[in-house]
């Protein structure tokens, strides 16, 4: 599926946010540009279905980096879900944002290349 602008991003989240509660599953959206331009990431990654938190992650370059609100509040839960290369899991000690936040974090990541003000971005190993 192609997301062209800010609209069709929400209702791609909102329609993968119907699919996961249905299987009662998380889901993580692989967000890939389609024509890469400079100073945009080449890949979003970020998690939906779960009702509190999530993560967005920001691929360029061989290098993953994942976002963190700036006032640094830690959310006590660990998310696990399933992925072709094995069962990938998220703790609190890893960069957690509220679930609410997703959308706006990847439509500035894909408008700007940058997040929002309240967000900073720490290095994440590759898998």
């Amino acid at each position: 599926m192609s997301v062209r602008n800010s609209e069709q991003l929400r209702r791609l989240v909102e329609s993968v946010e119907l699919d996961a509660s249905f299987a009662g599953a998380l889901c993580e959206v692989d967000l890939l540009a389609e024509r890469p331009t400079s100073g945009l990431p080449l890949m979003v990654q970020f998690l939906v279905g779960h009702p509190t938190v999530s993560y967005v992650i920001v691929h360029d370059d061989g290098v993953a980096h994942i976002a963190r609100l700036k006032d640094d509040d830690a959310v006590e839960v660990t998310l696990r879900y399933e992925r072709t290369s094995g069962v990938r899991t998220f703790g609190p000690e890893t960069s957690t944002v509220p679930a609410a936040l997703v959308v706006e974090i990847v439509q500035a990541l894909c408008r700007t290349g940058k997040g929002p003000d309240y967000v900073r971005w720490e290095e994440l190993p590759m898998d």
